[in-house]
């Protein structure tokens, strides 16, 4: 059984890269691909922080897919790693405001695990608040954004009603991957689905991948 773990965690972020491929063969519109691109790569730290026993391993597994990524990128017909940063780019936005980005967000991701590893599914909430959380409101906001707002850039009230239902799934579906379910965890989700969403929306660009796994994490440790 332990074996099968294994096998699967190690083939996830294959499967949810190639999909991203998937959507760029089918010229899905490139803001589709860069979401789904940051939804994949946070729901594999989330997975791997979540289930594998020790930071040791998450290190080996991490290192497993770098490792193949990075032999994928020397072939000039594949290039993996700068058609991924490409894919995670924003139109207009130099690639190295993608890799900056995606250095902090992990080099966060790392800390929350090591702050929360004896609380895996807080790490886990946390962590899918912005998967899930970010990802659904862009998914939402984008194409039904209607009533905009700004305080530190432009957002809908769509697009944050997105960001409150992908934190509460993703809180939810972290709570029960580890735990019976309680019916109070349910009114205590819906107030860190709030923070986030809170959070999302006054953060500047690329922080609110900082402070949402934390503030969803810190605030489900004081709740519970």
């Amino acid at each position: 059984m332990e074996y099968t773990k294994y096998i699967l965690l190690i083939i996830l972020p294959y499967i949810l890269f190639t999909f991203c491929f998937y959507l760029k063969k089918k010229e899905a519109p490139s803001w589709v691909i860069r979401k789904f691109l940051h939804v994949t790569g946070l729901t594999v730290a989330a997975v791997y922080g979540a289930f594998l026993d020790t930071i040791q391993e998450v290190i080996i597994f991490m290192s497993i897919f770098l490792l193949t990524i990075l032999l994928l990128s020397v072939p000039k017909r594949i290039r993996l790693i700068q058609s991924l940063f490409i894919m995670g780019t924003r139109p207009g936005e130099s690639v190295n405001v993608s890799i900056i980005n995606t250095t902090l967000t992990t080099l966060s991701t790392v800390i929350l695990l090591i702050i929360f590893q004896e609380n895996k599914w807080i790490f886990m909430a946390g962590v899918l608040s912005v998967a899930f959380g970010d990802g659904l409101g862009e998914f939402i906001g984008k194409p039904f954004g209607k009533h905009k707002y700004k305080i530190t850039g432009y957002k809908s009230i769509e697009g944050s009603f997105g960001v409150f239902i992908g934190s509460y799934l993703g809180g939810i579906i972290a709570f029960l991957s580890f735990n019976a379910f309680i019916p109070s965890i349910l009114f205590i989700i819906i107030i860190t689905s709030i923070i986030a969403m809170l959070i999302e929306a006054i953060s500047f660009s690329m922080f609110d991948n900082i402070f949402m796994p934390f503030g969803v994490a810190y605030a489900l440790l004081f709740l519970i």
